[in-house]
């Protein structure tokens, strides 16, 4: 009976993959609203005019609004004159400049909330901390980095790496597990 209700507790230590995915939605939502400003003063001061993704959506959707198949759009889209000197000038190394530093931005604003609180706004709304497996203390700043740098591991692979906290005891992610990371509810800790 002690160890039933011990595994209990250990449960409900560990949040599950549900909340884990909210808090994880309700962080993307304010990543957003907050990088979302940043990037448009960054790419006023390197641009002239619109950012190059904003310039290659607005090309695509007038290219595209009158084809009938995808095919046909592709065919007027190499065939047009605005397109060809925006892949002249820009290519898509500007975009993939601009999308990098919407990355870097995102990593730093969740660095610095890991540094300050052990923790995000999305995992805050649910009382959640971020620890040292190993001890169950703060993390350090290399394990945190670590953490960051093996999102796309969990992710990428069809997100095997997020959805490994279904059948890991302790509800850890990939990245979880190669940082030395763990997340615990607070209220469950003591």
């Amino acid at each position: 009976m002690f160890l039933f209700r011990n595994k209990k507790k250990e449960n409900k230590l560990y949040p599950g993959f549900l909340t884990r995915i909210i808090a994880s939605v309700v962080d993307v939502a304010i990543a957003t609203i907050v990088i979302i400003p940043i990037c448009n003063v960054i790419y006023g001061i390197i641009y002239d005019d619109l950012p190059p993704s904003k310039e290659l959506g607005q090309i695509m959707t007038r290219v595209y609004h009158g084809a009938k198949t995808f095919e046909e759009g592709q065919i007027k889209l190499e065939n047009d004159e605005e397109y060809q000197v925006f892949m002249h000038l820009h290519g898509y190394s500007d975009i993939f400049l601009e999308q990098s530093v919407q990355i870097l931005i995102l990593g730093i604003l969740i660095l610095g909330f890991w540094i300050k609180t052990q923790s995000t706004p999305g995992k805050m709304l649910f009382s959640m901390k971020i620890l040292s497996h190993d001890n169950l203390e703060k993390p350090t700043i290399i394990q945190y980095i670590v953490r960051l740098s093996c999102y796309p591991i969990s992710i990428l692979p069809l997100g095997l790496g997020i959805f490994y906290i279904l059948v890991n005891k302790k509800r850890r992610a990939l990245h979880d597990i190669i940082s030395g990371t763990i997340v615990v509810s607070e209220k469950h800790l003591k």
